[in-house]
């Protein structure tokens, strides 16, 4: 079934999360909140009038409390409603092309990181997500690199991979320069030079 692309249609959905998630155990509940926040996210800025006004609240309601206040109050309109929740994490689909490095200035610049995929279930989850926001999008940056140990592909936070969605064998670069890993929307994972530029997930970690 093709997802609403609707104002109407997106609340609606958002409405139905909200409430399951009110139905739910506490264990579920935040993903489904997470849910429900995704879906206003993308319709409240084409609702109008009283309905635009309920998920406005709703909106606030859900407004992550865990990142800091100073953060929040950088992000744009639309990096806020790009904002979504997976397990530890807030990750937030910057809609805005830049070249590996710029991209990972611009995390810095945020208090965030270029995102650290765990596993083929996050994995998924972002194609999706960033599909929502950007339907004709390719691909985009995460913070994996082999730079400096070739072949073995890690995280910026020095982490090595848990999984991987390689379509082949691991793949190695050593006398050329792609060496920065790259999510395709058929959500495999590339190899890539860091002066191409697509767009980016950052990533906050949350304190538990």
């Amino acid at each position: 079934m093709e997802p609403p692309t609707g104002a109407e249609g997106r609340a609606a959905l958002g409405d139905a999360w909200f409430e399951l998630a009110g139905q739910s155990s506490r264990r579920n509940e935040p993903k489904l909140l997470d849910r429900a926040t995704y879906w206003y996210r993308l319709a409240e800025p084409q609702l109008k009038g009283v309905r635009k006004l309920e998920v406005a609240g709703h909106l606030e309601d859900l407004e992550p409390s865990d990142i800091a206040a100073n953060v929040l109050d950088e992000l744009t309109p639309e990096h806020r409603r790009n904002l979504i929740r997976h397990e530890n994490k807030y990750l937030l689909f910057v809609n805005e092309i830049m070249t590996h490095h710029q991209a990972e200035d611009w995390c810095k610049s945020h208090g965030a990181t270029l995102v650290r995929i765990d596993s083929h279930a996050e994995n998924e989850l972002l194609v999706d997500h960033a599909r929502g926001v950007r339907r004709a999008f390719k691909y985009f940056w995460t913070s994996g690199s082999d730079v400096g140990h070739p072949g073995k592909w890690r995280w910026s936070d020095g982490s090595p991979l848990r999984f991987n969605r390689w379509p082949d064998s691991t793949p190695t670069d050593a006398k050329g320069n792609r060496r920065y890993l790259r999510v395709h929307s058929s959500q495999a994972w590339d190899h890539w030079r860091p002066t191409t530029k697509h767009v980016f997930y950052a990533q906050w970690i949350v304190k538990e």
